[in-house]
Parts: C-alpha cells; sequence; structure tokens
C-alpha cells in the first residue's frame, strides 16, 4: 500500500442548472450553491499534504481537495501516465465496451481476460484506487473530530464509499484495506470478501446520509450510491427504496481540467491521443452492439486521416474508434445520477417491487436526447427476456461510466448466467483465445502486506 497521499487540490462548487449543460457548468459554476441537480467537482492545482501535519479544522479543506483529486485520478484517470484510464477505461477493457488498440502487453492481457498477478497495468490501478480509498477515509475521519456537521464530511465518506463499490465490483473477493494512522503510519487491513465490501461501502454511505450540514446534492450522491451497493447485493427492493428520492435530472459531476496534463480526462487522452483504447462492437461474440447500434446515448466515430480514411490505432492494425462522451482533454465525468436511480428501481420492480418496469426504464432514455420511449411492445413477456433488456438499458444509459464490468459479473452471481455467455469468449481478435478472468486480481505487490495471502477467490 502507499506510503504517503499524493492529492492533487480541488474546488467544488455547485450550479444551479440541469445535467444536460455540463459544458456551460464549468464557466457558471459559482452560482446557487446548495440548491441545484448538478454538483461539480473541479481539478485544480497538485498539492501534497502529510496526514501527520493535519492536526487543525483549517487543514480540512486541502484534505478534502486531496480526497476529491485522488478519486478523479482513479475514476477517470489523471491522463498524464501510461496507465491512465482510470477504473472508466480500465473496467470497459475487461468488460466489453474498448478493445486494446495499443501494443502494451499489460493492457492486452486485460482485454484478454487474462490478468497475470505482476501485470504492471493492473498494479497502476490498483494503486490509485487505493489512494482515493485512503484519501478519502482519512477526510472523513478528520472532518468526524474536527468539523462533524460539515458538508464535506459527506463528500468525503461518499468518495469512501463509491471507492469501495469500484474495488467490489472490479477486483476479485479478498482485497486487504489499508489505513494512514494519524501520524502517517500504515495500518493494515485484513482482506474483505466482496460482499463485505459492499457493506463496507453502505456503512459509508449511511453516515454520509447523517451529517448534518449535507447539501441535497450530496444526499442524493449518497443515496445513489447506497442504492448501487445494495443493487451489487442483490437487495432489490431496499436498493429501490435508498433512491426513490432521487430526482430524474440528478447528476453529481466530477471535472478534469487542460491546466495540467496530470488533471486531464484519461478515458479522452488514451483514446484520442495515445490511440490505445477503440470502442468495441460485439466484442467476442457476447459483447454488445455499442458501435453498429447508432443507439443516441453512445456517442463515438471513427478516427479519420486527411485522406477521410480511418486511421489506426497505435498497433497500427486495430481501426481506430474514438468515444465522443468525452470529447475534450477537460471532460467531466458523471459519478452518480438520477438515471442510475430509475434504472435501480426498474431492475426492482422486475424483481415485483413496487413502480412500472416500463416507466422508469422510459424515465431514464428521457434524459437523453433523441431517444424514443419503450412501448409495451418491446417490453419481453419472459423473465430472461426482461432481464436482458434492462441490462442492454443499463449498458448503454450507463456507457463508460465503469458501471459494465460490475453488471457483467451480476448476470452470472445473481441471475445464474454462465461468464462464457456474458463476458468476450472464443477466438481473441489479435490472435489466441480470451481467458476466463471475470475481475481483476491484487496485484502481487500487495503481498507486502502481511494479513493479505491472494484473492479468496477469482469468482463473480
Amino acid at each position: 500500500m502507499m506510503n504517503e497521499i499524493t492529492m492533487n487540490a480541488l474546488r467544488k462548487r455547485a450550479a444551479g442548472i440541469s445535467r444536460r449543460r455540463v459544458m456551460l457548468a464549468m464557466v457558471t459554476a459559482a452560482i446557487a450553491v446548495g440548491c441545484s441537480t448538478e454538483k461539480i467537482l473541479e481539478v485544480k492545482d497538485p498539492d501534497v499534504v502529510t496526514p501527520g501535519s493535519l492536526e487543525s479544522k483549517e487543514t480540512l479543506p486541502a484534505l478534502i481537495n486531496g480526497a476529491i483529486g485522488s478519486f478523479h485520478n482513479a475514476y477517470v484517470g489523471p491522463g498524464s501516465v501510461n496507465e491512465s484510464s482510470g477504473q472508466i477505461g480500465y473496467s470497459g477493457l475487461l468488460a466489453d465496451e474498448f478493445v486494446s488498440a495499443g501494443t502494451f502487453p499489460t493492457r492486452h492481457e486485460v482485454d484478454q481476460r487474462r490478468i497475470d498477478l505482476t501485470n504492471g497495468s493492473n498494479l497502476d490501478q490498483f494503486n490509485f484506487l487505493s489512494r482515493a480509498r485512503a484519501a478519502a477515509d482519512l477526510a472523513a475521519r478528520r472532518y468526524a473530530s474536527l468539523d462533524p456537521d460539515a458538508p464535506e464530511h459527506s463528500l468525503a465518506l461518499s468518495l469512501d464509499g463509491f471507492s469501495t463499490i469500484l474495488f467490489a465490483e472490479d477486483y476479485c473477493s479478498g482485497v486487504p484495506f489499508s489505513t494512514f494512522t494519524d501520524n502517517g503510519d500504515i495500518e493494515y487491513g485484513e482482506p474483505l470478501t466482496t460482499q463485505q465490501m459492499l457493506e463496507r461501502a453502505i456503512a459509508k454511505f449511511d453516515t454520509a446520509l447523517s451529517v448534518e450540514g449535507a447539501t441535497d446534492d450530496l444526499l442524493n450522491l449518497a443515496r445513489v450510491g447506497r442504492g448501487r451497493a445494495l443493487l451489487d447485493l442483490g437487495r432489490y427492493d431496499e436498493a429501490a427504496d435508498a433512491v426513490v428520492d432521487v430526482p430524474d435530472d440528478f447528476a453529481y459531476i466530477i471535472e478534469s481540467s487542460d491546466n495540467a496534463s496530470n488533471e486531464t480526462n484519461g478515458v479522452y487522452i488514451f483514446g484520442e491521443n495515445a490511440k490505445r483504447l477503440s470502442i468495441a462492437d460485439k466484442e467476442g461474440t457476447n459483447g454488445l452492439d455499442y458501435r453498429s447500434a447508432n443507439d443516441p446515448r453512445v456517442k463515438w466515430a471513427p478516427a479519420l486521416g486527411a485522406s477521410g480514411d480511418t486511421i489506426l490505432g497505435q498497433d497500427r492494425s486495430t481501426p481506430l474508434m474514438l468515444q465522443l462522451k468525452y470529447p475534450d482533454r477537460g471532460a467531466p465525468a458523471e459519478v452518480a445520477t438520477g438515471v442510475e436511480a430509475r434504472l435501480i428501481q426498474a431492475e426492482a420492480a422486475m424483481h415485483g417491487g413496487s413502480g412500472d418496469f416500463m416507466t422508469l426504464l422510459n424515465a431514464a432514455r428521457a434524459q437523453f436526447d433523441g431517444m424514443d420511449p419503450l412501448t409495451a411492445g418491446d417490453i419481453p413477456a419472459d423473465e430472461i427476456g426482461k432481464t436482458n433488456l434492462l441490462f442492454r438499458e443499463r449498458a448503454f444509459d450507463l456507457w463508460l461510466t465503469a458501471h459494465r464490468l460490475g453488471d457483467l459479473r451480476r448476470l452470472i452471481r445473481q441471475y445464474g448466467r454462465d461468464s462464457e455467455s456474458v463476458f468476450p469468449t472464443g477466438a481473441w481478435f489479435k490472435g489466441g483465445n480470451y481467458g476466463s478472468d471475470v475481475n481483476m486480481p491484487v496485484p502481487a505487490d500487495e503481498a507486502n502486506n502481511p494479513n493479505f495471502q491472494g484473492c479468496i477467490d477469482r469468482n463473480a
């Protein structure tokens, strides 16, 4: 684990506008704090703060800024290093959203579902996420002791909760969570099962919801996170109840910035600049038709050369298909949305809970320009058909937001699907066959933790 926390100082600001105007919010975000349906976490200059120096209330802004910056790097990627596409890019590569258009064998292993314990890409992403969780945990503990009613206390707890969810959804069972003591020493943690990680996340969101100064935006952030963790546990009715008050147009957004290379949107950098990620289409038989469906929710385009021909990726063999969800270096990314809240409720309705399945799916669809509503004829009568429709809607509504890998695992764990009917399988497009990985392993370097003996299991 880390022996220090490196933090990017960021400012959080609120915008009193809808989720449909993200780019405008970057300019006018200083208005209407506390009453918006969109919250923005904005990247600023990097900073380094040691835990032992944080002994007064005046140091709390540096801690929360560091937690935001660390979460940005883990989620979107900092765009400044070779492994910079964050959990969005990395989990999308193991699932069916991206294919590897580069030459790095470590990323090929991820795309091919054959991740070695010594994989350097896996180590970098694990460290980014570990740093994010540790920074949020430290900030939350210091707020609890110095300013417990501050809204930032709720934010720190939610960032910890989302980092924990990403570990539970993307990595094997048995991730050890180490923490920093107040003097900066490492306190090694015991490995947690996937269920224990999700229960830990729920506890963080429960506490975030109890913070007296939490704004409506922060309450909705915690509600969506709590609902997501409960859904991962198969507690469908509880998950639906958790998000029932979240507005359809709610969006909690983390910004990137083109001010410095380590603050940029790493998903954009790895596609447009590095040419190492290409949008998949029907990958390995089971992958969804992200490109050929021509769905308005999946914005992409071929990378064209001067002659109008599609150019190739860094490997000079894979046609480069670019995502346009994050169209520039400073593109923001959604962490939690009302769209996800409606999808959680729809899944509960499919299992017999309250609400109408089609109406809830259409409420999510309505947040995207150009989307027609589903009609009764679009809803399959059988359980398998409904499940397929739900997870397709989730894949397109939540495209490139680090949800797809967790959903593929849920299809196995909660719906009884076989992994080879869910994940890309068969012949890999660069030679050889896909492997059997359905998650990422804890890297070999974690062996410095005396409590860690390897993944408990690699099951979904």
